[in-house]
């Protein structure tokens, strides 16, 4: 997590937008977005810059409650699609992105595969 923050004040014209995940009072997670940048290869768009729950606690469905819930989030910001990305090898999230409905933009930013789910029209 030091380490999102660090690039999140290194890079604000990222518009990071970032929140620790909780069950109970219990800290187990980080997202962190890059909230309509301004300027840049995601410009005015939401893009999933990170998303990381404890390894004790994987497997037990926050990861895809946390990642709803930031989907409802953007889409209430008038977002149509939000976007991520994932570095291909061992213990991707690839199947756990896949599940949620995200697929592949054919796009490969710095080494990672960006992917995207498209929200259907409200």
């Amino acid at each position: 997590m030091s380490k999102s923050l660090k690039q999140a004040a290194q890079h604000p014209e990222a518009n990071p937008w970032y929140r620790a995940v909780y069950v109970g009072d219990e800290p187990v997670g980080f997202v962190m977005l890059s909230w309509k940048p301004p300027a840049g290869p995601y410009t005015g768009r939401h893009f999933i810059w990170r998303l990381l729950i404890d390894k004790h606690h994987q497997g037990r469905g926050i990861g895809r409650e946390t990642l709803t819930q930031v989907a409802a989030l953007v889409r209430e910001d008038g977002a149509t699609e939000l976007l991520t990305s994932y570095d291909p090898g061992d213990g991707e999230p690839w199947p756990f992105y896949q599940k949620f409905g995200f697929e592949p933009t054919g796009e490969i930013d710095d080494g990672e595969i960006v992917l995207r789910i498209v929200f259907p029209a409200q």
